[in-house]
């Protein structure tokens, strides 16, 4: 893939470990998890805060709006970001979510992937708010227990699709479904390459674990840093994909363990 082919494609970025990378590629799928799965407490531990005009004892109430929410499952990526990040170079997610950032950043066609969605499944951007609350406030005509899923059903955007300011790093792009059953998102032929990180591999040890996702059709890059600068390269190959980075010098495979690089 070229740097202009890389560039003219909108992405999604999924971090994870090179074993759960590997499952992915064989199942073909990724997994869905549920909200008491993440790592935001203020996500996973949402409480119901009604008006006076209720009816139902509140206890019993927020007990069915935590029931309702753990229907929901979700799988997050990154996206590119003009103001900060390409999604690929987020220091933390390769910390926190590849396995102190020994695993892989799977790349995804955004367009190719969300046309393989189920119909019931939702999507968007995750929009981060400086005064957000676990507590959420519901109108004054939920009044009984039975009104809790419809509630939650019409206001999944406002209550799945927001986070406070500190995840904003995350650059999250989240997609969810409601079901009882454990889901799987079946990628196709949305996956267009894989990422490692050259500061936590080796030459050699990028070769092995190519060669492994080689064996799914699947082309492996790897992410090297610079001074200021960033580049990804083809493992084993010439060319070379990179960001919109100004004064970005492009590196070839022979500079990945050059300590500087001149522009």
């Amino acid at each position: 893939m070229t740097a202009t082919e890389f560039e003219n494609i909108e992405k999604l970025y999924h971090y994870t470990s090179i074993e759960t990378a590997k499952n992915i590629l064989k199942s073909g799928a990724l997994l869905f998890h549920r909200l008491g799965d993440m790592n935001d407490p203020y996500e996973k531990s949402k409480h119901f805060a009604a008006s006076a005009a209720i009816i139902d004892d509140i206890a019993i109430m927020d007990a069915k709006f935590s029931e309702v929410l753990q229907l929901y499952q979700q799988i997050s990526f990154s996206v590119d970001s003009e103001q900060s990040k390409m999604g690929f170079d987020i220091g933390p997610m390769w910390g926190n979510y590849a396995d102190k950032s020994k695993g892989a950043c799977l790349v995804f066609d955004k367009r190719k992937l969300l046309q393989s969605l189920p119909s019931e499944c939702q999507h968007n951007a995750i929009k981060y708010e400086k005064d957000f609350s676990p507590w959420v406030i519901a109108p004054k005509d939920v009044q009984r227990v039975t009104d809790i899923e419809n509630f939650i059903d019409k206001n999944v955007n406002s209550l799945l699709f927001s986070k406070t300011l500190d995840w904003q790093y995350e650059q999250e792009y989240r997609i969810i479904i409601k079901s009882k059953n454990e889901e799987k998102l079946r990628i196709k032929d949305s996956l267009i390459l894989i990422i490692l990180n050259e500061q936590s591999h080796s030459i050699q040890e990028a070769q092995q674990i190519a060669a492994t996702f080689a064996a799914f059709d699947v082309e492996t890059y790897l992410l090297g840093i610079f001074i200021d600068q960033v580049a990804v390269s083809k493992v084993n190959k010439s060319n070379t994909i990179y960001p919109n980075y100004d004064n970005l010098r492009i590196a070839s495979p022979d500079e990945w363990h050059s300590n500087s690089m001149t522009k």
